[in-house]
Formats: structure tokens, C-alpha cells, sequence
């Protein structure tokens, strides 16, 4: 139903939206992404972040591509994967990145943070993770959140499941 709700774009504030995702094309010709304290040079090739930034902020109506959701906007990226020279002589992990992207993207101005990501690709199809580590998930999660709370006002937006497998198992969130 997004067309509908373009057409109540002019009573809309532009908003800072984050996009904690794996590898973004800062040359696509529908897209006009920025990262937050020039962390455009740990972009990985692959870019993941791209489909998904676009689909939440393609240009509108320039002829090219498509359209996204929000048209009044700013996007703000982090590509979470640690490139193999990060993780070998910097010791970072994939968790790492992700609550790092989760905190520049906020402190950058990211009113919305969006994770398209989790960890249920790798998980079998049908199984769920065991209550105690989803409540280790959450509790690592809500810590950098209540944190950053205190001196800023945002919404995480979790997928509703990647892979085939329910967000519960997502993990992360």
C-alpha cells in the first residue's frame, strides 16, 4: 500500500534512517547513501545493503530503478562484515560490527535503525534456538540500546525472519 501512502508526503519531516547491512554501492545512480564518521572505507564489495537500502529509499520518480518506502530522507550505512584484514589484524567479529554500526548509526543522527540481518541463515530450517540463548540475545542487545537511550531518541526494526526461519531465531534482537 505504499503508493497511497506517498501521497502524504508532503506532511512528513525528513528522518535520518541507519542501515546496518552488508555492503552498499556508493556509486548506484538511485541511491544517496552517506556513513557515519567516514566509514565508507570499511564498505565491503558485496552489497546486500544496497537491495535494502533501496527498498527503504530509492530516489523517487527520477526514471531509474524503483521507488522506495520513505522519499524524505537521509540514509545512514554501516556495512557490518569486518572485511578479512579487519579480522585478522584487527580482531573484529561480525557481533562487533553489528552493535558498532547499531551505535555510529545513532550517533550520526539515525532516528530509525534498520537490521535486515540475523543469524537464522545459518540455522536449520524448523529448529528454534533454545529460551536461554534468545534471553542472551536480548539482554546483549537491550544493553547497547538502553545505553544509547539515555541520550538519544531512535526504533530498531528487526526483520521478520531471514531465510525461511521466523524472526525469533534471528537472533541479535
Amino acid at each position: 500500500e505504499a503508493p497511497a501512502a506517498w501521497d502524504y508526503n508532503s506532511y512528513f519531516k525528513k528522518v535520518k534512517i541507519g542501515i546496518v547491512d552488508n555492503g552498499f554501492d556508493t556509486g548506484h545512480e538511485d541511491l544517496s547513501v552517506s556513513f557515519p564518521e567516514d566509514f565508507n572505507r570499511l564498505n565491503s564489495k558485496e552489497d546486500h545493503g544496497s537491495h535494502v537500502a533501496g527498498i527503504i529509499g530509492a530516489t523517487a520518480n527520477n526514471g531509474k530503478g524503483i521507488t522506495g518506502i520513505v522519499w524524505n530522507k537521509d540514509l545512514i550505512c554501516f556495512d557490518w562484515s569486518p572485511t578479512w584484514l579487519q579480522e585478522k589484524l584487527l580482531n573484529w567479529t561480525t557481533d562487533t560490527m553489528i552493535y558498532a554500526g547499531l551505535i555510529f548509526n545513532v550517533k550520526a543522527g539515525a532516528k530509525v535503525v534498520n537490521f535486515s540481518i540475523g543469524m537464522s541463515g545459518d540455522y536449520p530450517h524448523g529448529n528454534t534456538y533454545s529460551q536461554a540463548t534468545i534471553n542472551e540475545e536480548g539482554r546483549t542487545a537491550s544493553g547497547y540500546m538502553a545505553v544509547l537511550l539515555k541520550d538519544y531518541d531512535f526504533l530498531v526494526v528487526q526483520s521478520a525472519g531471514n531465510g525461511g526461519v521466523d524472526a525469533i531465531n534471528n537472533g541479535m534482537f
